[in-house]
């Protein structure tokens, strides 16, 4: 399917997309086209989502961690 074409609403799903390194106001609510699963794949519906405090520092900061957290070293 090409990206200019006119999607319907069964071909779209809202989703919450990055515009950068940054806080909330680098998120934005849009309407996406829907992925569709391939084989041996299956599409999920969400029905809510979160951020936790160390995935908006993480993105406050631009830097992002392995596996998620930053491992500290105590001597």
């Amino acid at each position: 399917m090409r990206t200019d074409e006119v999607h319907s609403a069964r071909d779209l799903m809202t989703a919450i997309v990055t515009t950068g390194i940054g806080g909330y106001d680098k998120l934005v609510v849009s309407e996406v086209p829907r992925p569709m699963p391939g084989p041996g794949e299956v599409l999920v519906r969400v029905l809510a989502a979160g951020m936790n405090n160390t995935e908006i520092n993480t993105r406050m900061a631009g830097t992002p961690t392995a596996g998620g957290t930053r491992r500290r070293r105590f001597r």
